[in-house]
């Protein structure tokens, strides 16, 4: 299934499937938000949502409600720890913990997130303006305004010699 979140309507969630019928899904999105990010977790049992409300950013895990194999709506949302930073995305990093990217006066951070945990330390990377996971840790990456891709490594965010316009995960 490919998932949509319409930029005007946050709450009006759509599903297409590979037969190309598209389907609502039931969430309960705040009206006054904006969905930053909406990542469906590698097993496709839960969805990340990073939202700019007017209050605070909320960074949130949403199981989905099934009617068979087909998603039908979304279960009470879980929200992390966020910072008051400004969104920019978030990914997966695993099963048991999500990425966000922010933006704050201090540049733009990473912070992993551990699901029903803690904040990890944030890291800052150069004008990044995309995240995106693998199955580890060590497997993000990032891509900034000039299309420099970084990959996370223990002293810091490495520059990885690709250029790109997109990065994206395999499911």
């Amino acid at each position: 299934y490919v998932w949509s979140v319409p930029t005007n309507d946050p709450s009006a969630i759509r599903v297409t499937g590979a037969d190309g019928k598209s389907l609502s899904i039931a969430a309960a999105v705040p009206r006054n938000s904006k969905v930053v990010a909406l990542q469906v977790s590698h097993d496709g049992t839960r969805v990340l949502m990073y939202l700019r409300t007017t209050s605070a950013p909320r960074l949130v895990i949403i199981g989905v409600v099934r009617r068979g194999d087909v998603p039908t709506s979304l279960g009470v949302p879980i929200d992390l720890p966020v910072s008051s930073a400004a969104p920019i995305d978030a990914t997966w990093v695993d099963a048991d913990s999500v990425a966000a990217l922010a933006s704050s006066g201090g540049g733009v951070t990473v912070t992993t997130y551990t699901i029903g945990g803690t904040a990890g330390d944030p890291s800052t990377t150069a004008d990044a303006v995309h995240i995106v996971g693998g199955s580890r840790e060590d497997q993000l990456r990032v891509i900034t305004s000039t299309g420099q891709v970084l990959q996370l490594a223990s002293s810091g965010w490495q520059d990885t010699s690709i250029t790109a316009s997109v990065l994206a995960t395999q499911q």
